[in-house]
């Protein structure tokens, strides 16, 4: 009853207050004593509470779902029991949230958004305060009681918690956060948006002028922004990718071309780090010069070049690098692109980044190992030896995207053969191979000159004979090498031992 009787209170104080006023008008109600710092902690613990009458809620909906289904006629005591601590966390969250929205504020952007998750809130808790406190109490064992109004009071609660909770969402990570992993609508909008003409917006400069924004402010938001408010996060409904996305918004100032002290993006990120409105959030400041070039470059009209047609091209890319059919071709694609644009550069790295997680993922989907040598070393050690059954030459080409990156490799005990080896030639990273107890012969044994680091070779068990043995003269890093249960002689290793001294021939058991 105390909370019901507090969020009536804020909810009245706070509609009944004076629009001009400089402060909130439930500021009036907090006493004189109280440290100035009580309101702000207060409205910062809602980021806490919020999660618990959403779980509470949705548990009692849960409950009094089950009960109906099976006909029970008494509501469930674990669902009672949950509503009402539920309600109550409820009361206390749609307060401290109030109060965080007056005093921490919120982009001008999401202004509806915010609105909408207030008064959901409200309604949420709400209806969760007259279910628990007036219609539970009204309950009596054997069905009598208003039951079907208290389960229907339940389910609207638990809906409108979650409805609060997806605009409490939205305002924190953007805008359609939780659907956009059923629907990517924001991918697809975006490239048939990228190719519409761009608005130009009121005061914008038609020329460049001392800043250009190509080579200095571009690269800006693509290396501190565009993670936040890109193609596929626009927190606060913000994109920094495109012109188009930087001035949807016009009512946001997040950048008034023409007048840095009006432009929202110059205040943020100018904010001590210590500021919760602070920008990169979470990330280290803009360095002065940066600072200095972004007012600049919004004093003289914030000039933004139509980039909407070669975005679009870009994105695109992307997108199809992230298929699984077709990878292969946007690999290339991207290696293809030779530019100084940091734009292509981020997305050559980004599909790189993109082909080889796929790459990977198929080689564990086999249950094969794909491990980084260490944190400071972004090589990999693949083992495809632990397969079952064991991989065969048709099963390489999943290590094909991840060429440029393989250290260590072990393929023992595998099924491949001398024709698979060709496709290993030309490893830029290999340093170790494991092919013991395999069908490798010495035909199969020209790629190993290809591998310019290639130190540790083991051919334990293999068919290779001294011709094989031969052909690892050529390997000029090789520095240790396993020839036990072959077909080389003692007359084939001590000539390549003449003719390689720095190598370590290991004939037996170790």
């Amino acid at each position: 009853m105390t909370a019901a009787l507090a969020l009536s209170a804020l909810a009245t104080t706070a509609l009944a207050g004076d629009a001009d006023a400089s402060e909130p008008a439930w500021m009036q109600i907090v006493p004189s004593w109280a440290p100035s710092w009580l309101p702000q902690l207060a409205g910062r613990g809602h980021v806490v509470l919020v999660h618990f009458p959403i779980a509470l809620l949705i548990v009692a909906a849960l409950c009094e779902f089950w009960g109906a289904m099976r006909r029970q006629i008494d509501a469930s005591r674990t669902g009672l029991t949950c509503l009402v601590l539920g309600a109550l966390a409820a009361g206390v969250s749609a307060a401290t949230g109030w109060i965080n929205a007056d005093l921490e504020g919120s982009r001008a952007s999401m202004a509806e958004t915010l609105s909408l998750h207030r008064w959901v809130g409200v309604a949420a808790a709400g209806a969760a305060l007259v279910t628990a406190l007036v219609v539970a109490p009204l309950l009596r064992p054997g069905g009598r009681g208003p039951l079907g109004l208290y389960r229907a009071g339940v389910v609207i609660a638990a809906m409108l918690v979650g409805v609060a909770g997806h605009f409490g969402g939205s305002l924190v990570h953007g805008e359609n956060y939780f659907w956009s992993v059923i629907f990517p609508q924001s991918e697809s909008a975006s490239a048939s948006d990228a190719t519409k003409p761009a608005p130009w917006p009121t005061g914008m400069a038609t020329k460049p002028g001392t800043i250009d924004f190509e080579k200095i402010i571009r690269p800006i938001f693509e290396t501190r922004c565009v993670e936040c408010h890109g193609p596929f996060k626009k927190k606060g409904g913000l994109r920094l990718d495109l012109r188009a996305g930087a001035f949807a918004h016009p009512s946001a100032h997040s950048i008034v071309p023409g007048k840095p002290d009006e432009s929202d993006l110059l205040h943020r990120v100018t904010l001590p780090p210590s500021d919760p409105d602070f920008m990169p959030d979470g990330d280290k400041p803009l360095n002065p010069d940066e600072i200095t070039a972004l007012r600049t470059w919004i004093s003289e009209g914030a000039h933004w070049p139509d980039d909407s047609a070669k975005l679009a091209e870009l994105q695109s890319r992307q997108r199809n690098a992230e298929l699984d059919e077709g990878i292969r071709s946007a690999f290339e694609d991207a290696v293809s692109i030779d530019s100084n644009d940091p734009r292509e550069q981020a997305l050559v790295r980004r599909t790189k980044e993109r082909v080889a997680k796929i790459a990977a993922d198929a080689i564990r989907a086999k249950h094969g190992v794909v491990v980084d040598l260490g944190a400071d070393d972004p090589r990999l050690s693949v083992d495809l030896s632990v397969i079952a059954p064991p991989i065969g030459d048709a099963d390489l080409p999943l290590l094909e995207n991840l060429r440029p990156t393989i250290a260590w490799l072990n393929l023992s005990r595998t099924a491949i053969t001398d024709a698979g080896l060709v496709s290993l030639k030309g490893l830029p990273e290999l340093e170790r191979l494991r092919l013991e107890w395999t069908a490798i012969g010495d035909s199969g044994l020209d790629f190993a000159a290809t591998c310019a680091k290639l130190g540790t070779l083991n051919l334990v068990g293999t068919k290779m004979t001294d011709a094989g043995l031969a052909k690892l003269v050529a390997c000029k890093q090789l520095r240790k090498l396993f020839v036990w249960k072959t077909g080389v002689t003692p007359e084939g290793i001590a000539k390549f031992k003449a003719a390689r001294p720095e190598v370590e021939v290991v004939e037996g058991v170790q």
